[in-house]
């Protein structure tokens, strides 16, 4: 391919284009890397979408996005509560249900809906009156239980049962409409749906709420599956694939309750019942049963009566809810992943990490905003993908180039100054820095702690090592504001210029921090009479030098070596205290800004002639009054 490209150039005199620059040749490997490992995840995301494994926590997680909305006003809770059932007992007996009928049809409600079953045949006289009572009052709607299920789970269809647990035959005159009140709570204990309606031999019984429904609308109580929804003259009523209902649930507090027994005694006002549905059931504890309902809706468990109310206000008020659906899950799930880990994987954990939550707080708005329109949005699976692929995204970034630049910083800990640490990082992470070795003209400082070695001799190892920490500190500070590189630590200090960073005035700068140190050393005030002895000898030398890293262990150190670095060391040996020498290479390059003079000849091996070794004085500038 190389070579067919090469001939095109070639034949078409168009200049072959040369090799992109390292930085982008890594971001575009970062960018495919990223690719790949957010497809992969977005694959295996995918694949745990279509399993359905992880159902239960996905709606867990949808759980979130529950918000309640107000009553419609229409509906009045009458609940059989703590209250009533120490009055009356449990259960509570027909002449009391009478009495309780008879005040309610007394405020001419629309509809009654009574959320208890009445089974099991009484005292005839008993159940004669309370049949009467029931024909006059108007529309009224019983439940019915479903008794041996055959089809459960089912699949786009209503639970079957063998048979169904009727109210007695004396209370079902021809104005009851019966509904079942049959609820199954999901895998995780949550009721999050009811189904519309079951079937029974020859019949099928709608839910109790939507019987309700119908009589206050004026409709029949039918429904037949079309499509996975239920088809009403003005709505439809998106339906699982178990033909189930989802739950729009409703503000607890906005739903207008009433105790049983304040009604059987008269102490409410009436006209709060008129034209609405009462829906009637048991609501403590201690004779009904609990079901658990997102924490978002409340934090107690809900009665059926209470749950009846919220099928009932959804289909009041039109307000359906449907699951996503799964294929467009599973693609906004894997676009996501693909999304997020091709971006992710440009920044460092931190700003990756910030990253990650952006993207997940701009999911979740998205969500509320679905949810809001009747779609159910479950974020498990993208709070998943963005994990797997800050994770992935981030070890890639470790091993492939982290660990690398660390290695790379380690080796310049405690011989650059941080800012140059920084400067060298980025460099050889775009490709303008090589570590490996090279030749480069530098210029080289070696300072001389004189007299330490006698002073070992006669004062404790504790005050020589402190005092020479004193000195290299102040030395230290001086090299690295002027950008130098230490090459060695000890009775002899090399420092290095123009090496790893590129500095044009290097020769300068190395006679500037000769003189800065000779400044610094000047203002450390001795603490004993031996310390006055303590001197500094400086020598520098331009020249030829070689770079690279030398590693050992796990541990590479950058350094210079050359003939440049032997003479500065020779030239220092030769100085006195407090006296810069440089060689003839060094003294060319900063003659007009220094002035100096000869001192000595060295004779180095290789060279024809002895090198003219000289002392530099900083030039002073006479003032205009100067006399």
């Amino acid at each position: 391919m190389q070579k067919l490209f090469g001939k095109i150039f070639r034949r078409s005199k168009i200049p072959a284009p040369r090799a992109a620059p390292r930085h982008v040749r890594r971001g575009v490997r970062r960018l495919q890397i990223g690719v790949l490992i957010g497809a992969l995840v977005g694959v295996a995301l995918a694949a745990l979408v279509w399993s359905g494994v992880a159902r239960p926590f996905e709606s867990r997680a949808a759980d979130l996005f529950y918000r309640p909305r107000a009553a419609s006003g229409d509906v009045v809770l009458i609940v059989v509560d703590t209250k009533s059932v120490e009055e009356y007992g449990w259960p509570i007996d027909r002449v009391t249900h009478s009495a309780f009928l008879f005040a309610v049809m007394r405020a001419q409600p629309q509809v009654i809906a009574l959320d208890f079953i009445l089974s099991e045949p009484n005292m005839p006289e008993e159940d004669e009156f309370f049949g009467m009572v029931l024909r006059r009052g108007g529309k009224m709607a019983q439940p019915v239980l479903g008794v041996e299920a055959t089809r459960y789970p089912f699949i786009y269809g209503f639970p079957a049962y063998d048979s169904v647990l009727l109210p007695a035959a004396a209370l079902r005159p021809a104005n009851v409409t019966l509904g079942h009140t049959m609820i199954y709570p999901d895998a995780d204990g949550v009721t999050r749906r009811v189904p519309l309606a079951i079937d029974a031999p020859g019949i099928r019984y709608p839910a109790l709420a939507f019987t309700a429904f119908a009589l206050f609308r004026g409709i029949e109580p039918t429904l037949d599956i079309q499509g996975q929804q239920i088809l009403l003259t003005n709505a439809q009523i998106p339906l699982d694939q178990n033909g189930q209902m989802l739950l729009s649930y409703t503000k607890r507090e906005t739903i207008r309750r009433i105790s049983y027994s304040d009604v059987t005694q008269g102490k409410i006002d009436y006209s709060i019942l008129r034209n609405k549905i009462v829906l009637v059931g048991p609501s403590t504890v201690a004779v009904r049963e609990a079901y658990n309902v997102p924490l978002t809706v409340s934090g107690t468990p809900a009665a059926n009566v209470e749950i009846q109310a919220d099928v009932l206000e959804a289909l009041l008020a039109g307000s359906f809810l449907r699951e996503q659906e799964r294929g467009w899950l599973m693609l906004e799930v894997a676009l996501i992943a693909v999304l997020a880990s091709a971006t992710l994987i440009y920044g460092r954990w931190l700003y990756a990490g910030a990253l990650a939550l952006l993207y997940l707080a701009a999911y979740l708005v998205y969500a509320f905003q679905r949810f809001d329109s009747g779609v159910i949005i479950t974020p498990l699976y993208v709070m998943l993908a963005l994990g797997a692929t800050y994770g992935l995204t981030q070890l890639y970034r470790y091993f492939s180039e982290e660990r690398g630049k660390v290695f790379v910083a380690r080796a310049f800990v405690g011989m650059v100054s941080p800012e140059t640490v920084n400067k060298v990082v980025a460099l050889h992470e775009r490709g303008m820095l090589s570590l490996s070795g090279g030749r480069r003209m530098a210029s080289v400082l070696c300072i001389g702690l004189r007299e330490l070695a006698g002073l070992a001799e006669v004062m404790a190892p504790e005050t020589v090592l402190e005092l020479l920490n004193r000195y290299t500190a102040r030395i230290l500070q001086v090299v690295f504001e002027s950008a130098g590189s230490i090459n060695k630590v000890g009775n002899n200090i090399v420092v290095v210029w123009n090496l790893p960073l590129d500095q044009p005035d290097h020769a300068h700068r190395a006679v500037n921090t000769a003189f800065g140190i000779l400044r610094g050393i000047e203002e450390l005030h001795p603490v004993t009479l031996e310390e006055r002895h303590i001197g500094v000898s400086l020598g520098i030398a331009t020249g030829m030098a070689i770079a690279g890293q030398i590693n050992v262990a796990t541990r590479a150190d950058y350094t210079v070596v050359g003939e440049v670095v032997t003479l500065a060391e020779r030239i220092s040996a030769l100085a006195s205290d407090n006296q810069v020498l440089v060689d003839p290479e060094t003294y060319e390059q900063i003659r007009a800004a220094f002035n100096a003079y000869q001192v000595h000849t060295l004779r180095v091996r290789g060279r024809k002639d002895p090198v003219i070794v000289r002392q530099v004085e900083e030039k002073i500038e006479l003032k205009e009054d100067w006399h």
